[in-house]
């Protein structure tokens, strides 16, 4: 997990180019990471969410992100 200094520049560099997109798809590559709901849930409870400043700031690290 990067140190809050880095996660900062992380959020300050994505959140111009992602706020206000749409959550069109979500893999989870390790269901068993998430607990509850369950991984099929989470994705289906993500994906159609639109993308705001407040859900930038809860983003602690993105490994990838398929622009596709």
């Amino acid at each position: 997990m990067p140190e809050l200094p880095e996660r900062e520049t992380i959020k300050s560099v994505m959140e111009p180019q992602i706020e206000g997109l749409t959550i069109e798809k979500v893999t989870v590559n390790r269901p068993e990471v998430i607990s509850h709901p369950t991984a099929d849930e989470f994705c289906k409870a993500i994906t159609g969410q639109n993308i705001s400043s407040n859900s930038v700031k809860k983003i602690h690290i993105a490994e990838s992100v398929n622009w596709d």
